[in-house]
């Protein structure tokens, strides 16, 4: 197992790394004081496959590399993620990660510096529900209503808040919930054709431009998210009929 500091801050494959948030990484032993070092669980070697996001990794002295936020297998390369942008690579099969598997949540700070360590807890599956909505409530950012769309425990109202923001990334992944309601999906359907529509306006007005190839890209991205957002209410009408 290797440790690097390069690529994505979150689990999607094709995320851009970087952004206005990518220097906030937590200080070494900052979630670690006198008062919660003995009410640490012990480290134990755990697979790939047996990986959980919130999981701490640990380096072969003990020090915190990370929150796992989530995992990715490229070329047979098997990477941890990690809420401060790390990976962890697992060059082989049988190799192992050693974790500290808290039996509490990543703890949400919305008052903390530390962005990424918020995204980390936004992605815990163990978070409550009740974090959950505070993050709904309090923040904006893609990182975030992305871990939410994504949450095994986000509940209706939540995912229809989180597809308010503008990322395709974001809706999509909202758009796989089944338990999206039907208003959201009709919503994200409009909203799509009309930012399309806005585009091509857009390219009409400005005629021969720098911004003809990004406009042209972005009316191909809302068209496709329209036509999917139409095909999932299309399945989830079949499937009430059904039911």
């Amino acid at each position: 197992m290797s440790i690097d500091s390069s690529g994505n801050h979150h689990a999607p494959a094709g995320t851009p790394a970087g952004g206005q948030f990518a220097g906030h990484v937590r200080p070494e032993g900052q979630d670690v004081t006198l008062s919660t070092v003995a009410q640490l669980p012990e480290p134990v070697e755990v697979p790939f496959d047996a990986v959980q996001n919130g999981d701490e990794v640990l380096s072969d002295s003990g020090e915190t590399w990370g929150y796992v936020v989530g995992t990715n297998i490229t070329d047979g390369v098997r990477r941890v993620i990690l809420h401060n942008g790390r990976r962890a690579r697992l060059d082989a099969s049988a190799d192992t990660l050693t974790v500290r598997r808290r039996t509490e949540p990543v703890a949400y700070d919305p008052q903390s510096s530390d962005y990424w360590a918020n995204v980390a807890a936004a992605r815990d599956p163990r978070q409550s529900v009740e974090v959950l909505q505070q993050i709904v409530d309090t923040e904006a950012e893609d990182d975030l209503m992305l871990a939410i769309a994504e949450h095994p425990k986000a509940t209706s109202e939540m995912l229809d808040r989180a597809t308010r923001h503008t990322s395709l990334q974001v809706r999509a992944a909202a758009l796989r919930r089944d338990h999206l309601w039907m208003e959201t999906r009709w919503r994200m359907k409009r909203e799509a054709e009309q930012h399309a529509a806005d585009e091509e306006q857009r390219l009409r007005d400005e005629g021969v431009s720098p911004m003809a190839p990004i406009r042209r890209q972005s009316i191909t991205a809302y068209r496709q998210h329209a036509a999917a957002v139409t095909e999932s209410i299309a399945r989830a009408g079949a499937w009430r009929d059904r039911s």
